[in-house]
């Protein structure tokens, strides 16, 4: 609906090769600008966090503003979607250790979990718009018009209206910085008066923020390894490339075509109204899920969850390439398919929160997160925008070897997670318990001690 008023194919002809192509060209400036805003965290881990939130809200906005017009343009759709995408790749890293920096110990490893459940509230918001494109009645020219540019318009604007909102609450409601810089910057009252606020144990800051008591250094999480010195450190590289791995594993196992569209390649519910509607139904399945799955990584092995997850999308995936070879009953394929997808989504979700943040959470010791969170995120954008591109040119005639594809690297994930990263993550967790028990933490030659000066945005 949205990419009708940009007259890319002839009337009544979607999907030519010129659509393909720009598609493809939206998808890389969106993906392209996240892993920017990405590397770019990379030289801002010791700004001031709140702050650099501000900006990210601001990039959302400035987004949003390039989305009102009276006739849609492509470039200024392309505009939107590289100030969309720097602030997505921004926020993915930053956001991520305001809220680590923020929470109590017993709660950090969880928060994954936690935005997948709000992740998948923005999917749904899009989903019902989609419905309702699909199922008003636009029976008035004139007033049809109005109706429909109303909702096009709400549409687009929603990350303005969601992020004035969030400006607005940094600004008057979470007037504070994280514990972490008030302490780097030596405001030593506010820090003990948002320490009471956030935790009712009390926070060691000694045992907390500095890596090593007998001198006293400093090394605050966040100030962090820069990008070269991962090839000087051998087990800071080897840890990088399984997060790396992982994550591209992750969108080349099927999960993008469940972002795109969840019919696009089984033709099982014949009008767009239909697929609509049950498309919005299976999101707001998902969103359950992510509920769900979030008091169950409470209770069950995080690293059994996700395994657990890539059978359910394997076995998702086999039943849907078998139903691609059969010529089944109506009635029997549309069941058939909906339990795969359901069963889909609930392997997915509990994976995703685990993708998002639990593995660098597992992987990286607190002063190489960031590094780490970039070298597992740039994974996903890059990833997204390789599967997004092939399925863009992929015959949905013949979409049988899809799923055989996506069979392939699950397996390959289960095999990887399996045998190789939760072998490094028991190996990160005795070494780190060794430590402690000799000395509180060992620091690498590379690293200095922190500037207790404040960097500003």
């Amino acid at each position: 609906m949205l990419i009708k008023g940009y007259d890319i194919c002839p009337e009544g002809y979607r999907g030519c090769e010129k659509e393909k192509w720009y598609f493809t060209t939206f998808y890389f400036t969106l993906y392209m600008s996240a892993f920017l805003g990405c590397f770019i965290s990379l030289f801002f881990r010791n700004v001031n966090r709140k702050k650099f939130m501000q900006v990210i809200h601001y990039l959302y906005i400035i987004g949003s503003l390039f989305t009102i017009y009276y006739e849609p343009h492509v470039i200024l759709f392309l505009f939107s979607q590289a100030f969309f995408g720097l602030a997505i790749g921004c926020s993915i890293v930053i956001v991520s250790f305001y809220i680590f920096e923020y929470s109590p110990k017993e709660h950090q490893n969880y928060y994954g979990f936690t935005i997948q459940t709000f992740f998948s509230l923005g999917l749904l918001i899009s989903y019902v718009f989609g419905v309702i494109y699909e199922r008003v009645d636009f029976t008035k020219a004139t007033s049809s018009f109005w109706v429909l540019m109303v909702l096009q318009k709400l549409h687009m604007l929603t990350p303005l209206i969601l992020s004035v909102i969030s400006v607005l609450l940094l600004r008057y409601v979470f007037t504070m910085d994280t514990p972490l810089h008030l302490y780097k910057s030596q405001k030593y009252d506010k820090f003990e008066e948002i320490k009471k606020k956030i935790s009712k144990k009390e926070l060691d800051e000694k045992h907390e923020y500095h890596e090593n008591e007998k001198h006293n250094d400093t090394n605050i999480i966040l100030n962090d390894l820069t990008l070269i010195d991962i090839y000087n450190n051998k087990k800071l590289r080897r840890r990088c490339m399984i997060g790396s791995i992982l994550c591209y594993l992750f969108c080349f196992s099927g999960c993008i075509i469940f972002f795109n569209n969840l019919f696009l390649y089984y033709d099982v519910f014949k009008t767009k109204k239909e697929s609509a509607t049950i498309s919005m139904i299976f999101i707001f399945i998902y969103s359950l899920f992510t509920i769900i799955t979030r008091r169950v990584s409470y209770h069950y092995n995080k690293n059994k969850l996700i395994i657990v997850g890539f059978i359910f999308q394997l076995i998702s995936s086999f039943v849907m390439m078998i139903c691609s070879f059969c010529n089944l009953p109506e009635v029997i394929n549309k069941l058939i398919i909906s339990i795969s997808i359901i069963l889909f989504i609930s392997g997915f979700s509990l994976g995703f929160g685990h993708i998002i943040w639990t593995h660098i959470f597992h992987i990286f010791s607190r002063e190489y997160k960031v590094v780490g969170a970039f070298c597992s995120y740039y994974a996903i954008f890059i990833g997204s925008f390789i599967m997004c591109t092939f399925l863009e040119f992929s015959n949905t005639n013949k979409h049988s070897y899809l799923f055989i594809i996506f069979i392939i690297f699950t397996i390959i994930s289960i095999i990887f997670f399996k045998m190789i990263y939760i072998d490094s993550h028991e190996h990160n967790t005795k070494r780190d318990k060794t430590a402690e028990s000799n000395d509180p933490v060992i620091i690498s030659d590379t690293i200095e001690p922190a500037n207790v000066k404040e960097t500003e945005v």
